[in-house]
């Protein structure tokens, strides 16, 4: 195919995303239905997109995910323009914690069982598996004044995103980068999140104490840039100095609020395509018994889940729904498990990485089908809802929301 018509049907798919960012079903679909487009058009099916065009592609991939990655660091812990309650912060760690405890430990006897790895390949897949299926899906609201089971739901959501970087981070401990200079094996998650530290003081400075729109984006754009320069060059895991960019600043910077608010509105755009170029990527030709490990792990992290899920009801209040809908609504993933298991896929491109990677886009296909509709009840979403206030820090930057604004990370 040629690299122009898949930049202009890219470049549609962005726009639409941002189009229809407000509607309900795009909203809580995590994008399944776009993945499956973009494995049936990719090279190991159909072929419509051959290796050479994917690759050509794979720097605007790689700048996409870093970015999105960044944009998740500066609106972790955070609903509305303030910020999680910190019971439901220290319940969504823990739970998450739990939940790749649980994830890593099967996938290394499972996958010793099955035969499918062996050696230092099942620490290796397990730390992946960890990584990849322990988060959930997040849910953005323009305010913190939600019912208490869509707010709590809400927070858990926004909270679980350290837990799976900070694992895949630590990846490179395992199979330490060969660079030209010599470090300790467990020195090489730290060299990345002082990279992102460093950039993210850099950027926070350089924004000041009064926001000017036009000089944001260069800035937060050129430091994203040399966050994914800087993982390349070092052979690190991409997405965990960015996110540590971008929780950096928020930290720092007493224009966190309006930059989040900025930010966020640019997520969707980039998550369409990201996603249809995702699915090409995926490798169908694997051995049957590495697809069955792959459905094993699916499934077992939707016990997980919803097995959390009945645990958190008891935290939520009263919940409208049920139970039963709650629970099921942290069966979809988010963005960032596709994101994790994408860049393992480009740290490490052999039977590992694939898995991984594989791993992800099956559990988000199948949350989509499973739980976007429960999800939705949960989150209150429906045309009749009433106009939320915009938030009070983003009103010069951004139209009232009609209804709740949802991720897609």
């Amino acid at each position: 195919m040629n690299p122009v018509l898949l930049l202009v049907a890219l470049l549609v798919a962005a726009y639409l995303g941002g189009l229809v960012s407000s509607k309900r079903t795009l909203n809580l679909s995590s994008g399944g239905e776009f993945l499956v487009i973009g494995a049936l058009v990719g090279p190991t099916m159909l072929g419509f997109v051959d290796r050479e065009t994917l690759d050509s592609f794979r720097p605007l991939l790689l700048m996409a995910l870093g970015w999105m990655a960044a944009v998740h660091g500066l609106s972790h812990g955070a609903l509305g323009a303030g910020a999680v309650r910190a019971r439901s912060y220290f319940a969504s760690v823990f739970a998450t914690s739990v939940a790749a405890a649980v994830m890593g430990t099967c996938a290394f006897f499972i996958s010793g069982f099955l035969g499918a790895f062996s050696g230092d390949e099942r620490f290796l897949i397990a730390l992946a598996a960890a990584s990849v299926l322990s988060g959930t899906r997040e849910l953005h609201f323009p305010s913190s004044d939600l019912p208490s089971a869509t707010r709590y739901r809400a927070e858990i959501g926004n909270s679980h995103n350290l837990v799976g970087l900070g694992l895949l981070a630590a990846i490179p401990s395992l199979v330490p980068p060969e660079a030209a200079f010599r470090l300790p094996s467990w020195s090489w998650p730290l060299l990345g999140v002082a990279t992102g530290i460093v950039l993210g003081v850099t950027v926070a400075s350089l924004i000041g104490a009064s926001l000017h729109r036009a000089e944001l984006w260069p800035i937060l754009l050129g430091a994203v840039l040399m966050t994914v320069g800087l993982s390349l060059r070092f052979d690190l895991p991409l997405l965990p100095p960015a996110f540590v960019l971008g929780s950096t600043v928020v930290a720092l910077s007493p224009e966190a609020a309006k930059v989040r608010a900025l930010t966020q509105k640019t997520e969707r755009p980039l998550v369409l395509p990201v996603t249809i170029l995702a699915g090409a990527f995926i490798a169908w030709q694997m051995p049957s018994v590495t697809w069955l490990f792959v459905g094993c792990m699916v499934v077992l992290r939707g016990l997980v889940q919803y097995a959390l899920g009945r645990v958190f009801t008891a935290g939520a209040g009263s919940v409208s729904a049920g139970a039963h809908v709650f629970a099921l609504s942290f069966l979809p993933v988010g963005a960032s498990s596709l994101a994790i298991g994408l860049t393992i896929l480009f740290w490490d491109e052999g039977m590992v990485g694939r898995s991984a990677f594989a791993m992800a886009a099956v559990a988000l296909i199948l949350g989509d089908l499973l739980g976007t509709r429960a999800l939705g009840r949960v989150a209150l979403v429906s045309e009749s809802d009433p106009a939320p206030a915009p938030e009070p820090d983003a009103q010069e930057d951004e139209e009232p929301a009609a209804r709740p604004e949802e991720e897609a990370v």
